[in-house]
């Protein structure tokens, strides 16, 4: 092999040209050392999902439907920012908001469910703006909300080419299963959550139900 600097030829085993000096482009980086550990809080999580987005995709044009998703996305992230959200990751069709990270409040639960039902308040406007960039696009976007609030630990993930942090427990996993059973246009909260927003939320029971 050559050196990158000066092309004069080095041995595999140089970490350095003998020629210039210059560090041999072959030497690797010693691996970063792990983060241990992480932040333990509540957090109330929110899961959002379009109802039938498969059949969506199965008769609409990849293009089309990108920019459809592009303009769902985007007004989802507008909303719930408005009620100190914080969107950590999109899925297509989904997502999932942190409320209590990095800002906590007193009043997330109540912040979160707030946004929930915000964002089915939108989704008239939101079909209108998206049937206006696509008069062709034959359908009109639905959505299920699932709100829980517990514990979870936020760490550092990720490497130095893309760093960021993740909050891992199962209070996420409780999150999106109550997402599945919220009805069609509607915002589905856990006991836990309606203990906190009781009084201010009009609630109504969905019974017991069995979650994977």
């Amino acid at each position: 092999m050559n050196c990158h600097a000066c092309n004069a030829p080095i041995d595999p085993d140089d970490a350095f040209c003998r020629s210039c000096g210059a560090r041999a482009a072959n030497e690797l980086a010693p691996p970063p050392s792990p983060v241990v550990g992480g932040e333990r809080r509540q957090l109330t999580a929110m899961f959002y999902d379009l109802v039938g987005s498969t059949a969506i995709s199965m008769d609409t044009d990849p293009e089309d439907l990108q920019i459809a998703m592009q303009a769902y996305q985007h007004r989802c992230a507008e909303v719930v920012r408005n009620f100190g959200g914080t969107p950590t990751s999109t899925m297509g069709d989904g997502g999932l908001v942190y409320f209590g990270y990095p800002l906590a409040n007193e009043d997330d639960p109540l912040r979160a469910v707030s946004a929930g039902l915000a964002l089915l308040e939108e989704l008239p406007e939101l079909n209108r703006h998206i049937h206006a960039l696509l008069p062709h696009f034959g359908h009109d976007l639905q959505m299920r909300i699932g709100v829980h609030t517990g514990t979870v630990v936020l760490g550092a993930v990720g490497s130095d080419l893309n760093e960021g942090r993740l909050a891992i427990g199962k209070a996420l996993n409780q999150a999106a299963r109550i997402e599945s059973a919220a009805p069609v246009n509607g915002v589905a909260i856990s006991d836990v959550t309606a203990r906190r927003v009781r009084g201010v939320v009009d609630l109504r029971s969905l019974g017991q139900r069995e979650l994977k």
